[in-house]
């Protein structure tokens, strides 16, 4: 009684302290840690300071079990000391800490987090393993199981826990974690014990009657870490090798492959959608209403504008067994029917002709939203009644531009009058007779920053953030919640007032991509959401599209050409010449497949096929 059981760690892989020593360099975390450290910066040879370093301790260190923190994987800010904060000189070399050293094979901190983000899915180039067991000192690079458990579970952040070796010994650190191994005989035989504390259910905190006990037990499970619930019992499988997953995903029936992941088995078919005398100017991508598990097989509707505002509903189907090309795109049967066929009734503006700029559609493919109207609307129109439904007006000038967020809560709208406004959409459809208010969008803020008028816009509810381009050459970007002004971007090589922003997208992790044009050159820039540079390349032709998918970018141009490349750097990885003016593209939910209407009237489905 009062005896601590024994334990192999005194410290824990998860804890606060873990959490603050990688990020020193971002606040709130560097007020947080200095004042953990009594009101001054730790000993600059105890800090986060080089990545070589770390392992290196880490693997001499059995003491040492930080774990890995997420933003190794979508964070390069945190290896950089943006804020200029005076961290101390290592003892030894009387160097200043200031931003983490990086691995030879990584050439930025956007690198390193590009790289160990690709490992999750494509696996480490063994070269980059070999120079990182180089540079750390390791004797071989190749681990016994037992060690790659180690690494993955007591803190060898920098080995990519998804490339083909670590994955085959996963399942082993899972049971380490979260299975059989966390508690009792196998954990002591894994060398897998942490002080008591730190364990589910370990400490009745209700039966210690002291309050200062009480207080310092509690502050010890804050502070020191806890350990996960114990989910399994029994041994987990092991994941599926690189060619059986590959094997797999290219078999299946119900689901499409990320086309990213197998560009090689690449194909495009044509489909003939309209005539060459009325062909798309704007294509959606797939939508569909709330369903329940047992509708999934259901088609989803794709929505088309054409040149002569003639709107189209076709079914699309990502998956078809039965045909040759693995999907299914039925065109809208009332697009050559003058009596039944949809149209947009305008008046459009006739200085401003359709383009993909000036449509949206809803998330449950039951509206419109356009502009471009004579009278500067915005206007929702109704797929289901076949009629605009509302009309509402916050600009002075031609709505040029208009995007919706991935919630589908938000959407922006550009105009000539050079502001944007952000309008909620959240409750549109959910009016009735008594309250026909809730049936239009609300305007909540208007953005200013530019001096001529706005040609794109794009908006991400998960990062509170609008961007917008203009005819100024300028990329602005401003909160959505409250219409702070955040920062402007300008095209490199080409600033002035001839630049003129004509396309941007809006990656996943927050990376803004456009399209710039001048008299002299076309080219496409891409930046973090903090402004860094990430690449910059000059393009043959007119941009008429941009879309990010995954990590990487599509871009299409009126010479007929289809690009994409990696977004860091903008190092091109697929190509493909459709020999056809290009309108726009799309990308599918899950990456599954590229639209792209040309100005022939066909649309072009890029696909991976089975082979």
């Amino acid at each position: 009684l009062g005896t601590i059981a024994k334990f192999h760690y005194g410290t824990h892989y998860s804890n606060s302290a873990g959490v603050l020593h990688y990020l020193v360099r971002v606040e709130p975390f560097t007020s947080l840690h200095v004042e953990l450290q009594s009101g001054r910066f730790d000993v600059a040879d105890r800090q986060f300071h080089s990545i070589p370093q770390t392992w290196k301790l880490l693997m001499d260190n059995p003491n040492d079990v930080k774990e890995l923190i997420p933003e190794f994987f979508y964070f390069p800010e945190f290896l950089k000391n943006l804020n200029k904060f005076d961290l101390g000189l290592l003892q030894g070399t009387k160097e200043r800490v200031n931003d983490v050293v990086l691995p030879p094979w990584a050439s930025s901190a956007e690198d390193f987090i590009y790289k160990h983000r690709k490992a999750l899915l494509d696996g480490f180039d063994h070269s980059h393993w070999l120079l990182f067991c180089l540079v750390c000192g390791l004797d071989s690079p190749s681990l016994a199981p037992r060690d790659v458990c180690w690494l993955v579970h007591y803190g060898a952040v920098f080995l990519p826990q998804e490339s083909e070796f670590v994955s085959a010994h996963l399942h082993e650190w899972i049971d380490l974690i979260f299975g059989f191994k966390q508690k009792g005989p196998k954990a002591v035989e894994a060398l897998n014990v942490f002080y008591y504390c730190s364990y589910e259910g370990a400490v009745d905190l209700d039966a210690i009657t002291n309050p200062v006990e009480r207080e310092a037990v509690e502050g010890m499970i804050n502070n020191f870490g806890q350990t996960p619930s114990q989910l399994l019992r029994e041994p987990h499988p092991q994941r599926l090798s690189l060619d059986d997953f590959t094997a797999k995903m290219l078999r299946l029936e119900l689901r499409r492959a990320d086309f990213t992941l197998f560009l090689d088995n690449m194909r495009p078919f044509h489909v003939e959608v309209c005539s060459e005398k009325d062909p798309l100017v704007f294509l959606s991508a797939p939508r569909s209403p709330p369903r329940s598990f047992l509708q999934t097989g259901m088609a989803d509707t794709l929505l088309s504008v054409s040149k002569g505002g003639v709107v189209g509903a076709h079914s699309w189907q990502p998956y078809d067994r039965h045909s040759n090309r693995g999907f299914t795109l039925d065109v809208d049967p009332t697009l050559n029917n003058t009596k039944t066929r949809r149209k947009l009734t305008g008046p459009f503006h006739p200085s401003l002709p359709l383009n993909s700029h000036l449509f949206v559609v809803s998330h449950d493919a039951k509206f419109l939203f356009s502009g471009g109207y004579w009278d500067s609307s915005l206007r929702v129109f109704s797929l289901a009644k076949n009629k605009t439904i509302a009309s509402v007006r916050r600009h002075f000038d031609l709505v040029t531009c208009v995007a919706l967020d991935h919630c589908g809560s938000y959407l922006v709208t550009g105009s000539r009058d050079s502001t944007c406004v952000v309008w909620d959409v959240s409750l549109l459809g959910s009016g009735s007779s008594s309250s026909p208010g809730h049936a239009s969008p609300r305007p909540t803020v208007t953005l200013y920053g530019h001096d001529r008028p706005v040609t794109c816009v794009g908006v991400m509810t998960e990062l509170d953030m609008v961007v917008s381009g203009a005819q100024d050459g300028t990329v602005n970007i401003h909160t959505i919640q409250e219409g702070q002004y955040i920062r402007t971007l300008e095209p490199i090589g080409c600033q002035g007032i001839d630049a003129e922003i004509t396309f941007l997208a809006l990656s996943s992790q927050g990376q803004i991509a456009f399209a710039a044009n001048n008299k002299m050159s076309h080219s496409v820039h891409v930046f973090s959401i903090n402004g860094e540079s990430l690449g910059s390349k000059y393009v043959s032709g007119r941009v008429t599209g941009l879309v990010a998918a995954g990590d990487y970018l599509v871009t299409v141009d009126d010479a007929g050409d289809l690009t994409m490349s990696r977004i860091l750097g903008l190092h091109p990885v697929y190509d493909v010449p459709l020999h056809v003016p290009i309108q726009s593209v799309v990308v599918t939910t899950g990456n599954t497949h590229l639209l792209v209407p040309l100005r022939d009237g066909k649309v072009v489905v890029l696909a991976v096929v089975n082979s």
